[in-house]
């Protein structure tokens, strides 16, 4: 039986870094090409006129925008004439077009070999850009385009480069000067306001990402970074405003929907998380992060034992997923698997010795097993730690309580009565006078009964639910029209979940008691809970109507109504606060954030001016202002009302720095300078304001001044200095001079960060064996350095130098034998070597990450070459299962289908593949083995 010869591929190679990085848009790549399209751009040396005549038509379905009709007519080109770089040219496009960067750059790097220009620079480029092989971009484009529009492109792809390679200040420094020549291109706004981001300068990483989307609403990246940084900044309302229009142009891509169903959680739309996650897990039902997810919704509403059976098939491959222990702990906890719960609260802990969330469960686990003693000695610290940590100083109050030491518990509650937050400080009372008056004997109620009653709170807060039922029962036998026992058999219920039977008790408890604040806070809950949304609505309105000089009911009942999207009822209640709170600035500011939303800059404007007024008294409204005004697009507005802060506030240097940005934005750089002056004066080695004043002194054409600006951090931080001397250096068309003054640093003040710098520049001028050479002396040095050895294992792979890197990959899987895509790499490489351990590290990897398909895919691919097809066969099965749009896995299934000699399975799968014109790398050997079976 003959059966199709392999191919050997780089499906297998699966990398994760660059999770921030931005892919090179297309369009900018297209309009590189459609300048040489529209002007003639003809094949110069086809063989046959019949090539010629299919490339032309190729040209023509391209304009006409007809990619599936244009890839057929370049493949027929092809096939008259292999030599038609033209041809191969525009299939490179349009493979990139349809989402198969493998097969472009297999057509890309026969044009690159014979004719090298700006087009197949930008379009290899791009190839590499999308399979994550940041390395490799450096080596294809070089510094200089035909034209200032592919300059600027290849500019913006190298920083894109260097921030998927960690390189984030030579990335600025591309983005910087793409925009010396586009002040207004999108692609470089975005790479720059990455880099921002990555620096948490988040207010010049969003006022990019607005100038973006204000040219341009419907750019997806740019919507997807606008959302991370609200949600960086807790702005959880804008980060799904933006995910939401993200949603509407790509409905259906993940990168919309599960950070959308994050945000949701956060802000209590569990529905409509539900929903997202479910649209992911149709299409992709074991996507690891939508089933984290799910199990995340499961234990929101409750259903432990769902969450549970969703988490556990994915819990071996979330094991080094810090989050997920979390998680985890949680499922055990709820579950009653106490043991197992604190075991993996122990792993979590030890990864995030400071999450205060986990220490708390630990000390809630120990409370479940009637351990009181060991909470304590957990919470102690904690509190001691955190102060401001209420509810780990109400755990150690119940703690005590437990273990009879009321004294102790007292106190703490006595400290809880006066914090600010009103909800625990009337918990803190109602317990703290029922421990007050058990110490005082009274005869009210015998001592014994209060202390139960606080035992009562503990055990609600614990979720300890038999118990409390148990003891509130035994309370009320004596006081049944007591308005807080009432109100504790209410909170029992509704901790429970017992909706309808809690807020029975809470309307008896209110009528008992109609003031008692914390009734009026659960029949809210109960109601949101229970979708009585029209009796919350009216108790909000009832509040606000009350206090009309009290901000935070209008704050409340306004974000009700934003959630229920009713914006305009939002805007009215907080106009009318802010009518009668001339004073208010929170009011003002959730204002304009709703404005912000619709766009309306005027009425920012006038929002900004009241604050700013508000700001001659109290200099808080001076910054409130500024960010008003820089969301109505005015920054120089923006300057002046910070200016004025700052002279109230001399010391606050975020707010200095924000001067200056705004300064600069407004075009005042004359103003900025000074500003930058003065806090470089107070931080010589602030690098924020040397970046600052280097990119004025560069605006100026003062290459000299830039040069002694990063010079002047030498002594704080050498490495720095010299990196952004090397940054000024290339800014400033001199690569040479940066590499002399990067090899001089590197003598001085050895570093990983200026080995990196060096192999970049000499890359980029040519010089690929120096390049090399320089990180192979690093890692002898420095064999640990894991990162820097990666990159030279990558950089041979690219050169084909496959043994090389394989010396490398052996030391990079003895160094991190645990990393599954690391080992699936070596598997793959190995595999390519024909070497007989790719197996074995390709079974190592799956047994790390059972759950990948790309992993399951390259072991079964692996043991179907080496004859292992039963196997092979099962792996494949699952893959294709796991990832049912993954044509490459699909081939491979069909391949190993053949093999085993189930030829109609295969043929049907094959016809599938070969239908239509969707690319995919596999696509020629896909459509010879169909050839073959039909034979």
């Amino acid at each position: 039986m003959k059966t199709h010869p392999p191919t050997k591929t780089r499906h297998g190679m699966r990398r994760t870094l660059g999770r921030l990085m931005a892919a090179a848009p297309i369009a900018v790549l297209g309009a590189a090409l459609g300048a040489s399209l529209g002007a003639g751009f003809t094949p110069a040396h086809a063989d046959t006129q019949r090539s010629q005549g299919f490339y032309q038509d190729a040209i023509r379905q391209y304009e006409a925008g007809n990619a599936g009709a244009a890839v057929i007519q370049l493949r027929n080109a092809l096939q008259q004439d292999g030599g038609n770089l033209e041809a191969r040219l525009l299939l490179g496009e349009m493979y990139l077009r349809t989402g198969d960067p493998v097969s472009a750059e297999k057509e890309l790097r026969r044009v690159f070999d014979g004719r090298r220009d700006d087009a197949v620079e930008l379009l290899l480029a791009q190839s590499l850009m999308l399979q994550r092989r940041f390395g490799d971009v450096f080596e294809v484009l070089s510094p200089q385009g035909a034209t200032p529009e592919a300059t600027r492109a290849k500019l913006v792809l190298t920083g894109q480069a260097y921030i998927g390679t960690g390189q984030i200040d030579d990335a600025e420094t591309m983005f910087r000067t793409a925009l010396d020549g586009a002040p207004d291109a999108v692609d470089a706004k975005l790479g720059l306001a990455r880099v921002e981001a990555l620096r948490n300068d988040l207010d010049s990483a969003s006022t990019l990402v607005e100038e973006v989307l204000r040219t341009d609403p419907d750019s997806l990246e740019g919507l997807l970074l606008s959302s991370e940084i609200d949600l960086v900044r807790q702005r959880t309302d804008n980060a799904l405003a933006a995910l939401n229009r993200a949603g509407s142009i790509a409905p259906d891509d993940p990168r919309v929907l599960l950070p959308r169903a994050r945000v949701r959680l956060q802000t209590g739309l569990v529905d409509e998380a539900e929903k997202d996650v479910a649209r992911v897990l149709q299409r992709s039902p074991r996507d690891v992060t939508a089933r984290y997810l799910k199990a995340s919704i499961q234990m929101i509403r409750g259903d432990a034992n769902g969450a549970r059976e969703t988490f556990l098939p994915i819990e071996g491959a979330l094991a080094d997923y810090t989050p997920a222990l979390l998680l985890n702990a949680l499922i055990k906890f709820n579950t009653g698997q106490y043991a197992q719960a604190e075991a993996a609260l122990n792993r979590f802990s030890a990864a995030m010795p400071d999450h205060t969330g986990a220490r708390r469960m630990l000390a809630a686990t120990h409370l479940r097993t009637e351990n009181p003693l060991s909470a304590v000695e957990v919470l102690k610290p904690l509190v001691a730690a955190h102060p401001e940590d209420l509810t780990a100083r109400q755990m150690l109050a119940g703690a005590y309580l437990r273990l009879g030491e009321f004294d102790q518990a007292t106190a703490i509650y006595r400290d809880l009565a006066t914090v600010r937050d009103r909800q625990t400080a009337l918990r803190a009372r109602s317990t703290l006078g029922l421990l007050q008056a058990a110490g005082d004997q009274s005869q009210d109620l015998p001592p014994e009964k209060r202390q139960q009653a606080a035992l009562v709170l503990d055990y609600i807060r614990n979720g300890e639910f038999r118990r409390a039922h148990e003891a509130v029962a035994a309370m009320r036998q004596g006081e049944p029209d007591n308005p807080l026992l009432a109100s504790l058999d209410a909170a029992v219920y509704m901790a429970e979940g017992d909706l309808g039977a809690a807020r029975s008790k809470l309307e008896d408890a209110r009528r008992m008691d109609p003031e008692m604040a914390e009734l009026i806070g659960n029949l809210n809950a109960v109601d949101v809970r229970m979708g009585n949304l029209e009796a919350v609505e009216k108790r909000l309105r009832d509040d606000a109507a009350a206090n009309p000089r009290d901000e935070q009911p209008a704050l409340r009942l306004a974000q009700f109504l934003a959630r229920g999207q009713r914006p305009d009822e939002a805007i009215a209640v907080l106009e009318g606060a802010a009518a009668a709170q001339q004073d208010s600035i929170s009011v003002r500011r959730a204002l304009a954030e709703l404005y912000a939303r619709r766009d309306d800059k005027a009425k920012l404007q006038a929002v900004a001016a009241q604050l700013r007024q508000i700001g001659a008294g109290r200099p808080e409204g001076l910054a409130a202002a500024a960010a008003v005004y820089r969301a109505a697009d005015e920054p120089g507005k923006a300057a002046d009302a910070l200016r004025d802060y700052v002279r109230a506030r001399p010391d606050d240097t975020e707010a200095q720095v924000a001067l200056a940005q705004n300064l600069m934005a407004a075009g005042r750089q004359t103003e900025a300078k000074p500003v930058l002056e003065g806090i470089k004066a107070k931080d010589p080695a602030s690098p924020v304001a040397t970046l600052g004043l280097i990119d004025l002194a560069l605006a100026a054409d003062d290459a000299e001044g830039a040069l002694e600006l990063a010079d002047g951090l030498a002594q704080a931080d050498p490495v720095a200095a010299a990196q952004l001397r090397s940054n000024v250096l290339i800014r400033t068309n001199r690569p040479a001079d940066a590499l002399t003054s990067l090899e001089q640093a590197m003598q001085r003040t050895p570093d990983r960060r200026l080995a990196m710098a060096l192999f970049e520049v000499r890359r980029n001028q040519g010089q690929v064996d120096r390049s090399i050479a320089g990180l192979e002396d690093w890692v002898r040095d420095n064999p640990d350095d894991t990162s820097v050895r990666t990159v030279l294992a990558d950089t041979y792979l690219t050169l084909q130098n496959l043994k090389q890197a394989e010396t490398h990959y052996d030391v990079l899987v003895r160094n991190r034998p645990n990393d599954p895509m690391l080992l699936n790499n070596a598997a793959w490489l190995k595999h390519e070597l024909d070497r007989p351990e790719a197996l074995e590290l390709a079974r190592q990897a799956y047994a790390a990450a059972p759950n990948s398909p790309e992993i399951a895919d390259t072991l079964g691919w692996i043991l179907v070459q080496a004859g292992e097809t039963g196997e092979g066969l099962n792996l494949l099965r699952r893959a294709a299962a796991i990832a049912p749009d993954n044509r490459d896995i699909q081939y491979h299934l069909a391949y190993a289908l053949n093999a085993s000699g189930a030829k109609d399975e295969a043929t049907a799968i094959l016809e599938k593949l070969t239908q239509g014109d969707q690319a995919f790398q596999a696509r020629d050997d896909a459509a010879e083995l169909l050839a073959s079976i039909r034979r």
